[in-house]
């Protein structure tokens, strides 16, 4: 069968040259839910707005984006 090879690398906070990535990101979150009894569901997409690169040289770009689902119950009364 086929080799699998694993990497892995520190990642460097900040924004100067020797870093991998701003810590700070700012963005817009969209969502709607719904909540039957004492279950409940919901679906967002988040949008990082910020370029998070640490060095944007050439026009680089790393923005955030997410989509998230979530699952609840709630337990107890009401």
């Amino acid at each position: 069968m086929g080799e699998s090879k694993t990497e892995s690398k520190s990642i460097d906070w900040g924004s100067g040259d020797d870093n991998d990535f701003k810590r700070l990101d700012f963005g817009w979150i969209i969502g709607a839910g719904v909540e039957y009894e004492a279950f409940s569901a919901g679906l967002s997409y988040n949008l990082g707005l910020s370029n998070i690169a640490a060095t944007p040289d050439g026009g680089n770009k790393v923005k955030n984006r997410v989509f998230a689902i979530t699952v609840g119950y709630r337990f107890g009364k009401k």
